[in-house]
């Protein structure tokens, strides 16, 4: 199975974070993980770097639901306001 999308591995985890596989599955994060398109990452009260294939990082805020995107070109959803 050809994976043509973004992927991103986990640089640094500040508190916990969590990975809701297009299954369903949601498995805790470790430093050193990776994320496949279509994985959504669940942060709670700490951040979590991202480093992307070209060395880029993003950092993903506290309280945060981010979705791999099937391009490399990330952006956070805002979860501030609720719904997306």
């Amino acid at each position: 199975m050809a994976n043509t999308g973004a992927s991103f591995k986990i640089t640094e985890i500040k508190g916990e974070a969590y990975v809701q596989k297009p299954t369903g599955e949601i498995v805790k994060l470790n430093v050193g993980d990776v994320l496949e398109e279509g994985d959504i990452l669940l942060t709670g009260e700490g951040e979590v770097t991202l480093t992307d294939q070209s060395g880029g990082e993003t950092i993903v805020p506290a309280g945060a639901t981010y979705t791999v995107p099937g391009a490399p070109a990330p952006e956070l959803a805002d979860t501030e306001g609720g719904e997306q």
